[in-house]
């Protein structure tokens, strides 16, 4: 699974909506998107957000944000 298919993943299990959840992350509905179709990978206070709010776990962590996955 990707980290786009796993936030949409752990969105959607969590309940929120795509718009209510951009909200709560404080960026745009399309910047969520772009995450959720691997466009872009989030970055900074934003991937602090995602870690978050959709309760990753370390191993999670660990997994999703090696450097070594995006080249």
């Amino acid at each position: 699974m990707t980290l786009g298919e796993f936030i949409t993943f752990r969105r959607e299990q969590l309940g929120y909506k795509k718009i209510e959840f951009a909200k709560i992350l404080g960026v745009g509905s399309d910047s969520l998107l772009s995450w959720e179709k691997d466009r872009f990978i989030p970055a900074g206070k934003n991937m602090r957000a995602l870690i978050k709010y959709l309760k990753f776990t370390s191993e999670e962590i660990r997994y999703y944000f090696r450097t070594d996955l995006y080249g």
